[in-house]
């Protein structure tokens, strides 16, 4: 298998894991709601005395007193477990990525979220846009996508500027990705669902990259030096920045991926490769 074939095949398996868990958590939360709300309807009923007939009927017998207090302390019970489970807390979100692949289901999340208009801005600071563009391009079919505006950057240069650096065919994947947005942008799909798309393109070398949504949302990662004086590829994580972090390290890291992503859109990407 290809490496971007298996790149690809890894971020799909850490999507469906990710769906798979994500799910889980909110069946099992509903099936605890469901329970103790059916356990508290049934008590309460069975405590009506109006009821007893129909109860009767149907095969029940009022409690005796010693039932009664039982059935009170699950009554209780039951209340405190269903308030429990209603004020209880999402769990702490996710803030580190060692795997850079393991982002992209998380990203998805969020992206799906964003329901206000003017939040539906994804701006994505990349390098050869080498995953990232081929994973986008799949959440384009999704309605959810529909009304987003997206702009990408990576690397556009002579092989020879960064031969000693990065390896010739990032300089060429990132090429191929930027005419591929560009050809999927020029197509009647985004513009019938009010899409968005535009590539940027620039010949500095990298060094932050990640994704930023209209809401405040923030995916950073930077990149490492190898041993042999090249930038290593593969050997990065991401950290997350949620909206709702005001702190100064959080507006710190907003402000400099911001002015880096400004730096990087300043060259429109066209088909042909002439600016």
């Amino acid at each position: 298998m290809a490496p971007r074939e298996e790149e690809l095949a890894r971020l799909k398996r850490s999507g469906a894991l990710h769906r798979i868990r994500h799910e889980s958590e909110r069946a099992l939360s509903l099936l605890q709601v469901i329970v103790a709300a059916g356990g508290l309807i049934i008590v309460v009923l069975l405590s009506i005395p109006w009821l007893d007939g129909p109860l009767r009927k149907a095969g029940f017998t009022r409690p005796g007193p010693l039932s009664q207090a039982i059935l009170t302390l699950v009554v209780v019970s039951i209340f405190f477990e269903v308030r429990r489970l209603a004020e209880r807390k999402p769990a702490a979100q996710r803030r580190h990525f060692s795997d850079p692949m393991d982002v992209y289901p998380v990203l998805l999340d969020h992206v799906q979220a964003i329901g206000r208009k003017e939040e539906k801005v994804l701006d994505v600071l990349g390098l050869t846009l080498y995953t990232a563009w081929p994973s986008i391009r799949f959440w384009l079919n999704r309605p959810e996508l529909n009304g987003w505006t997206m702009r990408f950057t990576a690397i556009a240069a002579d092989s020879e500027k960064f031969s000693g650096h990065l390896p010739a065919s990032s300089l060429r994947d990132a090429q191929a990705n930027l005419d591929s947005i560009a050809d999927y942008a020029s197509s009647d799909g985004p513009g019938a669902r009010n899409v968005m798309l535009t590539a940027f393109c620039y010949d500095f070398m990298p060094s932050l990259h990640g994704y930023r949504l209209g809401n405040g949302d923030l995916f950073y990662s930077i990149l490492h030096w190898q041993p042999d004086g090249k930038l290593s590829l593969d050997d990065f994580s991401y950290e997350f920045v949620p909206r709702d972090d005001h702190s100064k390290s959080a507006e710190s890291i907003r402000e400099i991926f911001d002015s880096w992503f400004r730096r990087a859109t300043v060259t429109e990407w066209r088909r042909s490769g002439r600016q």
